[in-house]
């Protein structure tokens, strides 16, 4: 995969990954799961002073907040008639990355060093928060990421 200028990986039972030579600010954070042997990186846009320019966020919707609120008061217990494009919203949800919850839309985007991994240090993971304050809370952990993963 070098030099294809991809800017998302396809994840898989990797053990070898050569991404060299592509437009990746971060990578996935579903790597930190996999047991590479070996990773080559070279050419890439990963260096720390483009984290904060490739971590910055739009704001989030309201919609998709009022869907997160909804989903974690177990609110559609109470209401048996929503309305279908707010349905649409609530079947579209996806996991958050830091706190493993219901996540609307495409979330707010963080960017995380692993201190070492792969032999490679300060490695930058992208992870992809359903709120504010869940991301909040995840930049507050001082413990590894590895171990943020593996709870």
């Amino acid at each position: 995969m070098s030099f294809c200028l991809v800017s998302t990986l396809p994840l898989g039972k990797l053990q070898f990954l050569n991404a060299e030579g592509n437009e990746l600010f971060a990578l996935p954070q579903g790597l930190l799961k996999l047991h590479l042997k070996q990773i080559r990186l070279e050419g890439n846009f990963l260096h720390p002073l483009l984290w904060k320019e490739n971590s910055q966020n739009k704001p989030q919707k309201l919609s998709h907040l009022a869907a997160r609120v909804f989903t974690r008061n177990n609110l559609q217990q109470h209401y048996t008639d929503i309305p279908k494009d707010i349905q649409n919203i609530l079947n579209r949800a996806t996991v958050c990355d830091c706190c493993g919850g219901p996540m609307y839309g495409s979330g707010l985007r963080i960017i995380r060093p692993c201190r070492k991994i792969f032999g490679i240090e300060n490695l930058p993971f992208l992870f992809h928060s359903c709120s504010p304050s869940c991301k909040a809370h995840f930049m507050m952990q001082t413990e590894s990421l590895i171990n943020v993963i593996y709870h």
